[in-house]
């Protein structure tokens, strides 16, 4: 709702056109539904980039406005409508990451970027006929070793839809907890989903038999009101932990991000994590020894935002989703003189920008402490 670098584009192009009284144009764009609920102070914000700009080593990025602050008047300044022209859309600019295999540093493939960043250390990933464990994401890098055979995820391609939403995850939540009822001593699990949901014979027989193995497994059937922290040894003698919560995707990441960062601050260890739409893979040192119950606490109501806000600063996709904010807002150029922006010139743009902004994060980890200052 109210996407502010779309807002910074289309502001630019408006003012490029002819003057407008900041008063109208934010009338005008109250007009447009994503923005029907836009926040003056937002707008004036937008404004404030769009004729100031910020301030980089090499002049100021995104000053396209001469903003008359006596008479309360926006006019394009020259280059201004060129820029809207070339620059314009809302797509994202995107590229591949190159996969290296650990340790000689074979070049083995590449990965969608969005694939990329999703993805985290310890996933398993499929590149031709095999299965590789990432250990590392660096911008444009995917530093991968040998997973002997584990079973992997298969990259998504551009375009695929996010994770599992939250209202699906509802569903299936519900329907797990319904199954599971219905699998107590005189239940017609099977009965009422061939009946009441009309599913095939050999679908529900499945479906039983899944909820099944997770109740006799663990006890309790995960759902989004009952969250389950199991822990266990591997093959190769690791500790591993599941969180199994069948919140979606996107809301297991967050979650997996924010465990992460408060373990690495309980227990000066930095894990791998992984996640998808049931469940949060936390893998833990053999070192380690503490009750489970501690987990629970690790992520708090009152804390999580700030937590989580810390975390994705640390992340790869919060470099590419600043790109993308950065190119939409017209930041980073996509073109300049008629001629395309190579990815990696946009990419290397984009950390200049955020080195002007967050200095903190680029500066040297040695000397930094404590919180990122936003």
């Amino acid at each position: 709702m109210a996407p502010v670098d779309i807002l910074a584009q289309q502001m630019v192009a408006e003012c490029a056109c002819e003057p407008w009284r900041e008063d109208d144009l934010f009338d005008l764009v109250r007009r447009a539904w994503p923005f029907a609920q836009l926040d003056r102070r937002d707008f004036d914000d937008v404004v404030e980039l769009v004729s100031e700009g910020i301030p980089t080593g090499t002049g100021r990025a995104a000053a396209y406005l001469h903003r008359d602050r006596i008479n309360r008047v926006l006019r394009g300044r020259r280059g201004a409508r060129m820029t809207a022209i070339e620059c314009g859309g809302a797509i994202p600019e995107v590229a591949d990451f190159r996969v290296l295999a650990e340790p000689a540093g074979t070049f083995v493939g590449t990965l969608d970027e969005d694939f990329a960043t999703e993805s985290m250390a310890g996933d398993i990933v499929l590149l031709g006929s095999t299965s590789w464990r990432i250990r590392k994401i660096e911008p444009g890098v995917v530093r991968v070793e040998d997973a002997h055979g584990l079973p992997p995820t298969i990259p998504f391609w551009l375009g695929e839809a996010p994770s599992r939403t939250a209202e699906l995850s509802d569903e299936v939540s519900a329907l797990r907890r319904e199954v599971a009822e219905r699998l107590e001593p005189g239940g017609d699990a099977i009965d009422w989903l061939t009946g009441e949901l009309g599913l095939p014979a050999e679908a529900a027989e499945q479906l039983v038999r899944y909820v099944r193995a997770q109740k006799e497994s663990i006890g309790v059937v995960p759902t989004r009101d009952d969250i389950v922290f199991e822990r266990f040894f591997d093959d190769g003698g690791g500790m591993q932990l599941i969180v199994h919560a069948p919140f979606g995707g996107r809301i297991n990441r967050g979650l997996g991000l924010a465990l992460r960062k408060n373990f690495c601050r309980t227990f000066d260890f930095e894990l791998q994590a992984a996640a998808n739409d049931d469940a949060v893979l936390l893998s833990l040192g053999s070192q380690h020894s503490f009750p489970l119950e501690d987990m629970f606490s690790l992520v708090r109501l009152s804390t999580v935002e700030h937590t989580l806000t810390q975390a994705l600063l640390a992340v790869p996709v919060f470099a590419t989703r600043w790109r993308w904010n950065a190119t939409r807002s017209l930041a980073v150029l996509r073109q300049r003189g008629g001629k395309r922006t190579p990815p990696l010139l946009q990419r290397m743009r984009s950390d200049d920008l955020m080195a002007a902004v967050f200095p903190r994060l680029v500066a040297c980890q040695e000397n930094v402490t404590g919180d990122i200052e936003l």
